[in-house]
């Protein structure tokens, strides 16, 4: 049933209707739908539909007996990280299925999340590198200030969109930038260049 997600009919609705009937009939199963789902989800190039049916049948805590419990869902979210690390890959999409699913998962908190999503702020593919900014945005400012100072001072990021959404964060939050400070300053340039670092924080507007 699982297989249903890899396959992109041509008729858009109704292809969207049959993968969320799949997500609703695993659903229903419970527990017995999770073995199923963890095979797939170990192999599979698209996760995101996958990811919405770990999310219905696990519960906020241990001991739901028709639930899976959280720590065994953080377990396979944790062995699906693994086989996704920062890097060169193929097919971008799982991780950043993965990336944004966790961001927003209400089952763990910000200490749970933003050490597990921190590493892909300097991933190889723009796209999941972008994806880590935005879902850790939402995040307790705490604990996003080191992870978004480290990506915006690599003199090695090229995108200017990746340094530029950074900055924004950082200006709106009031993120400190701590020991990143000297080598923030040597980025902001070009359209960052109207950005200073005041009291150990950037201060400005991008334009």
């Amino acid at each position: 049933m699982c297989k249903r997600w890899s396959i992109t009919s041509t008729k858009g609705v109704e292809d969207e209707f049959e993968k969320n009937w799949v997500v609703d009939a695993l659903v229903g199963h419970g527990l017995g739908a999770v073995a199923p789902l963890m095979r797939f989800m170990k192999s599979a190039e698209v996760l995101s539909f996958a990811l919405q049916v770990l999310d219905k049948v696990t519960a906020p805590n241990d001991g739901t007996p028709t639930m899976l419990d959280k720590s065994k869902a953080v377990a396979f979210i944790d062995e699906l990280l693994a086989s996704e690390p920062p890097g060169y890959t193929r097919h971008p999409e799982r991780r950043i299925d993965l990336i944004s699913w966790l961001a927003e998962w209400k089952t763990m908190t910000s200490a749970e999340v933003v050490p597990r999503l921190a590493p892909y702020l300097v991933d190889f593919d723009e796209n999941a590198r972008f994806a880590a900014i935005d879902g850790l945005s939402h995040h307790d400012a705490a604990l996003i200030a080191a992870p978004f100072a480290h990506a915006l001072a690599r003199p090695d990021e090229e995108s200017g969109r990746i340094r530029r959404t950074l900055a924004e964060h950082i200006v709106a939050k009031k993120l400190p930038i701590g020991e990143h400070a000297a080598a923030i300053a040597n980025v902001l340039t070009g359209p960052l260049s109207s950005l200073r670092i005041v009291d150990g924080t950037i201060v400005g507007t991008v334009y």
